[in-house]
This record gives structure tokens, C-alpha cells and sequence, in this order.
């Protein structure tokens, strides 16, 4: 008759182990909901993304150009400006003068299902058509979880190199969103011009500045978020 193997110390020590862990586990959830953290997404649907490319020149261009998104709700979506390229060249000398007289874009949510691009004028040519070709994305947010609806405008300036534009007060989470800007620059301007700045300068003040005195408009967008 086969001998029986001995109980071994420690297989008695994992059977008492296992049954206090399940006895402690059962105790600890019996009765309770465990909850997990969920950190919903803040935009309502995916980011859009376009090209708006059209000649701007004098000879047979436009000042604007349209793109149709798919459908979003005006009052809490923004269009980020992402930059453009231009196909104008200066030649001072020998040739002609020809540059943008409209320098980048603007973009504006102008209807749920279409953003438009626009520049102040059409460029001053002299040989080729001048090509704008501009990039932007669509951004939808939820609404609730924004204190009020999204705030778009313009700054103009006027031989000026600086102005604002007054908005309805704003929480301390409040952002700007810069929609582009157009500045109309000839060889008598200089680079400090051509690139200005735009920002949410206090609670109700957006400031649009360039470094010297300088004619365009600049676009933007604030969003408030609870």
C-alpha cells in the first residue's frame, strides 16, 4: 500500500492566506460601488482641419475665399489661424515693384457649415497672379462647459500701432484665440510691421499691436471656460 506524502507546513500556510485575502476583499467591497475617474473630453466633436488657397491679386483675384466644415454650433466653436504662404515677389531693381499689399489672412466661423478667409485687398501686381494659401483648424467645445459663448471680433488699425477692442467681462480661465490678421505693407514699411501681436490684455480688453504705425485688422476669438 502507497505511503501518503505529508502535509507540508507551507501548503497549509498559502490555503490560510488565500481564504483571510478573500474573506478580507468580500468585506471590504460587499455592498460598496467602486467608481472610477472620468475626465470627459472638452470638445464636442473632432477638430477640422483646411487649406483655403485663392489668387488675391488685382489682375483677377478676390479678397476673400470660402471652405464648408462639417456642421458646428457657431456660438461655441473657434477657428485657429495656423499661417499662409503668398506667392508675391519684390524686384526693386531693374524690373517692377510687385508685393502683397495684404499681408497674411483672416479666418472667421461665418456659418455652422462655413469659414471664410479674407485678406483687406487684392494685391498690387505687376507679372504673375499672386496665390494666398492658408491653413486653419475648426474647434467645437462643449457648452457646457463654458461660462458664455465664444466672443469673435476685429481691431482695426489706421496709420496706428495700436488699438483694442472691448469685450463682456471674462473669468480668470479665459483664453484667446487668434483668428489671423491682414497688414498692408509696400516697400516703404518696414518688417517691424508685419508681424504684430494680439492678446487678451485684462478681463473685458483685447489689444492688437504691431511695432509702428501701420494700416490692417486684426482678428480673435475668447473663449471662457467654467
Amino acid at each position: 500500500m502507497p505511503k501518503k506524502l505529508p502535509r507540508t507546513p507551507l501548503g497549509w500556510t498559502a490555503f490560510v492566506l488565500t481564504a483571510v485575502l478573500c474573506f478580507w476583499l468580500g468585506h471590504l467591497f460587499n455592498g460598496t460601488t467602486v467608481e472610477a475617474t472620468y475626465i470627459p473630453s472638452f470638445l464636442k466633436s473632432a477638430p477640422q482641419a483646411f487649406q483655403a488657397s485663392w489668387r488675391v491679386d488685382s489682375g483677377g483675384g478676390a479678397a476673400s475665399t470660402t471652405n464648408t466644415i462639417t456642421s458646428v454650433d457657431t456660438n461655441y466653436a473657434t477657428v485657429q489661424f495656423l499661417g499662409c504662404t503668398n506667392t508675391a515677389s519684390v524686384a526693386i531693381n531693374p524690373g517692377p515693384v510687385r508685393y502683397p499689399t495684404s499681408y497674411k489672412a483672416k479666418m472667421v466661423v461665418t456659418t455652422a457649415t462655413t469659414i471664410t478667409t479674407s485678406v483687406n485687398a487684392t494685391d498690387t501686381v505687376y507679372g504673375a497672379p499672386v496665390t494666398n494659401t492658408c491653413n486653419g483648424v475648426v474647434v467645437e467645445y462643449l457648452p457646457v462647459l463654458l461660462k458664455q459663448a465664444v466672443q469673435r471680433g476685429t481691431i482695426s488699425l489706421a496709420a496706428a500701432a495700436s488699438n483694442t477692442a472691448t469685450i463682456t467681462a471674462v473669468g480668470s480661465k479665459a483664453f484667446l484665440v487668434p483668428c489671423g490678421y491682414d497688414i498692408n505693407i509696400s516697400i516703404s514699411t518696414g518688417p517691424n510691421t508685419w508681424d504684430p501681436k494680439i492678446e487678451l490684455t485684462n478681463s473685458n480688453t483685447v489689444t492688437f499691436t504691431t511695432g509702428a504705425a501701420t494700416t490692417g485688422t486684426g482678428c480673435f476669438q475668447v473663449v471662457d471656460p467654467k
